[in-house]
């Protein structure tokens, strides 16, 4: 399965619904609900969470759960990376929805009363969810953000002949971590034939920015193509959990998390060859594109 080509929005709001079907196969499928009381001596035990407890699932119940939580976690902590510079009114409504998909998941306590109702209530949460997504700024909307890793730029270092089916107008994006492979590159390598091409590179990114500014773009084909780099290398907080920042790849991986945070409505994609860079980005939900062929000119 290869992640659609699309906006950070869109692509999230599909996830939240495949985590919706997922929860209403565990609820209404799989799941039971009854009523529990619970006696501390002569006492009634009011759980805060709830007196309503979930029964045993089947096999076939545990294996939709552990999909379920699967999925769950990967949709919440790609969320939480979205919104992890939004108000705190915003994280909070965040982190009670997400309460609430995680309890559920779990078949704890619940106050819900059957499982129409549990449904309810967790399909409530995901909308919750996916409406803050949709209040995030984007400065340019609906622009096509390429971030090519180096062996891309390297397989066809023509840059301004690239072409990608289906895409008009496009920016290459160049992180940080492929600018100093490229400066590293041109310097040393065993092969000559990669040192031409990043002395070429190198050369034609300088010339290009002289014309303008880097982070904004600057045209090298018009109207279809501009070149521009991100600022500075990715922070700490734009790591997934299991992203480490010594890998050149994770680095890169970030920096396009970290543009599809600051551009949710425009659509972000990595640019590579690489197989395992391409299996990273499936599971970071990373759309990818495989880099043009080197003959390939503009239609």
């Amino acid at each position: 399965m290869t992640v659609e080509m699309d906006t950070v929005s869109a692509q999230l709001r599909r996830t939240g619904e495949t985590v919706r079907v997922l929860f209403h196969d565990l609820i209404c499928n799989h799941a039971s609900i009854s009523y529990r009381q619970e006696m501390l001596g002569e006492l009634l035990v009011i759980n805060a969470y709830g007196n309503y407890v979930y029964g045993e699932l089947s096999v076939e119940g545990r294996r939709v759960q552990s999909h379920l939580l699967d999925e769950l976690g990967r949709y919440q902590e790609l969320l939480a990376f979205l919104l992890a510079k939004q108000p705190r009114d915003t994280l909070d409504t965040l982190a009670t929805a997400n309460e609430s998909l995680s309890r559920t998941a779990g078949l704890e306590n619940t106050h819900c009363q059957d499982v129409k109702e549990a449904f309810e209530w967790v399909s409530g949460a995901i909308d919750r969810q996916l409406e803050l997504v949709d209040h995030l700024y984007d400065r340019s909307e609906g622009d096509v953000l390429l971030l090519p890793d180096t062996n891309a730029l390297l397989y066809n270092p023509h840059m301004e002949l690239w072409h990608f089916k289906g895409i008009g107008r496009f920016v290459i994006v160049l992180a940080p971590t492929v600018l100093a492979e490229l400066d590293e590159f041109k310097g040393y390598h065993r092969s000559q034939s990669v040192i031409d091409k990043a002395r070429s590179l190198v050369k034609v990114i300088k010339e290009c920015f002289r014309r303008g500014d880097p982070h904004v773009g600057v045209p090298i084909f018009k109207p279809t193509i501009t070149l521009a780099t991100l600022p500075a290398e990715p922070s700490a907080s734009s790591y997934l959990s299991w992203m480490q920042d010594r890998s050149a790849d994770d680095r890169l991986l970030a920096s396009v998390l970290e543009t599809m945070r600051t551009r949710p409505r425009s659509t972000t994609a990595l640019v590579t060859g690489d197989v395992n860079l391409q299996n990273k980005a499936e599971y970071a939900r990373i759309p990818y594109l495989e880099p043009p062929e080197p003959k390939a000119t503009p239609q």
